[in-house]
């Protein structure tokens, strides 16, 4: 139940912040990640299951595999510090701003893991992140539409 909670608490504030932050000129040079102009159901379908599949692997290595062995072998502390490196680092192709936003994101994340003893609210807060992100920087693209009804008039 506290890993929902936080899951809520987390999800509320990325949401609020991607709202703002998705129609930032430097974000939408890269978000959404895919560049379609015309957006379909399906392609959206197709994206977010793509998004829910990669971050689960994605936190399963770092906030699983990774921050727990290494928290094992090293104590707390380090185990984040070697954790929020890596994964600030992971982010560096997207520019240094989305870098060093992971700093912050990467610990509240390490420390909520290790508190709860899941990736479940890792998981779910990425995936908030990556989702609200792509919703709104689509919206508020110019050159890029979604179209519903075009996938049901067929």
């Amino acid at each position: 139940m506290k890993s929902m909670i936080w899951a809520g608490v987390l999800s509320f504030f990325i949401i609020l912040f991607n709202y703002f932050n998705s129609r930032r000129l430097d974000n939408l040079k890269i978000y959404p990640q895919i560049r379609a102009k015309s957006w379909s159901f399906c392609l959206l379908l197709l994206s977010t299951l793509t998004w829910i599949i990669y971050l689960f692997s994605y936190e399963f290595l770092f906030r699983g595999f990774l921050l727990f062995s290494s928290e094992r072998a090293f104590g707390i502390w380090i185990a984040v510090a070697i954790n929020v490196i890596l994964y600030a680092a992971a982010h560096i192709p997207k520019g240094m701003r989305e870098s060093l936003a992971a700093v912050p994101f990467g610990i509240i994340l390490c420390l909520l893991t290790l508190w709860t003893q899941t990736i479940w609210i890792a998981f779910i807060s990425h995936s908030v992140l990556a989702l609200s992100n792509e919703l709104f920087s689509l919206s508020a693209h110019s050159d890029m539409k979604f179209s519903i009804r075009k996938e049901f008039e067929r």
